[in-house]
């Protein structure tokens, strides 16, 4: 079975949020419209910082090429727009998640 990275658009309390999910495109069954995926947003963890650095690289990498995974779609509210001008870059957002807090 295939997976792989994936960014999920949500919005929590009215502020639009992106989150790392693994997502698993293999398990997809006719007529679905969202790709299965993780519910809660992953942590990457490793043993040493070389491969905690890969697979940040792995995941910003799989981010930039798959699209964002609508979150909101089959909320109240109805999907939230997918690439409004007012946000940040998507890898931006993700990364300063990544980093905040971190001392190099």
């Amino acid at each position: 079975m295939g997976w792989h990275y994936q960014a999920r658009k949500k919005t929590y309390d009215g502020e639009v949020q992106f989150e790392l999910v693994e997502a698993y495109p293999d398990l997809m069954e006719e007529g679905d419209t969202i790709i299965p995926h993780t519910n809660e947003a992953v942590t990457i963890r490793a043993d040493t910082k070389e491969d905690l650095a890969k697979w940040l690289r792995q995941a910003a990498d799989d981010v930039e090429k798959y699209e964002v995974i609508d979150g909101d779609e089959g909320s109240e509210d109805g999907p939230s727009p997918q690439n409004s001008a007012k946000e940040k870059p998507l890898i931006d957002n993700l990364l300063d998640n990544f980093f905040e807090g971190w001392k190099v």
